[in-house]
């Protein structure tokens, strides 16, 4: 159902807006009434907003058929790829520890966190940086970096993640460029999870309204 507008509501008109904020001032019952109204008003845009993202089931089927559609391009990219390049991922970490921001102990350590999947250790145990890892590796740790920016890593909390979200962004394109290099199918795989990924983003939205 539709609940009926305001007068000054449907006017748009700032005089009349003002002659409403003096009855509600001068008047209970006016006030009581504009008050009722204005509850069912938002009880009426609450459940518009809530039938368009279909709620909890919704999303939750929205993100289904989003897997539904994008995980046999994932497993093929999966199967096709050769060892992933760390040259680009080395590059962008180069430049970031040389910025004044990563003195700071949390763009450190998120950082540190992101990267740590290209790393191997010679026989002493020192880390150095791989030349080449795998692919499950490399996606693996762009996932990582998809945790840390929504605070659901455990390693590093997501005050720190915040922190050094701009650096964290700039990992992940240059890991996801390193991906689609060795794999082309992992191109098709991230334009098409991109695009189911509007309808998610796009039904999240509206439910938080």
């Amino acid at each position: 159902s539709v609940t009926p507008l305001t007068f000054a509501e449907v006017a748009d008109d700032p005089g009349i807006s003002s002659l409403q904020r003096t009855l509600v001032n001068a008047s209970k019952g006016f006030s009581d009434d504009l008050a009722l109204r204005e509850a069912a008003q938002n009880t009426a845009r609450f459940n518009a907003l809530y039938g368009l993202s279909g709620g909890e089931a919704g999303i939750a089927a929205t993100k289904a058929a989003r897997e539904t559609a994008t995980r046999p391009l994932l497993d093929t990219a999966l199967a096709n790829a050769s060892d992933v390049g760390t040259r680009g991922v080395r590059s962008a970490a180069k430049s970031i520890g040389e910025s004044p921001s990563f003195q700071r102990k949390a763009v450190k350590s998120a950082v540190g966190e992101a990267v740590a999947p290209f790393a191997t250790r010679d026989a002493a145990g020192a880390k150095a940086w791989a030349t080449k890892v795998p692919f499950d590796q490399a996606w693996g740790a762009r996932q990582n970096i998809d945790d840390l920016l929504n605070g659901a890593s455990n390693k590093v909390n997501e005050k720190a993640a915040q922190a050094a979200s701009r650096q964290l962004m700039e990992l992940r394109g240059r890991i996801s460029t390193a991906l689609e290099k060795a794999s082309p199918d992992f191109r098709a795989y991230s334009r098409l999870y991109a695009k189911e990924s509007r309808k998610v983003d796009a039904a999240g939205t509206l439910y938080d309204l």
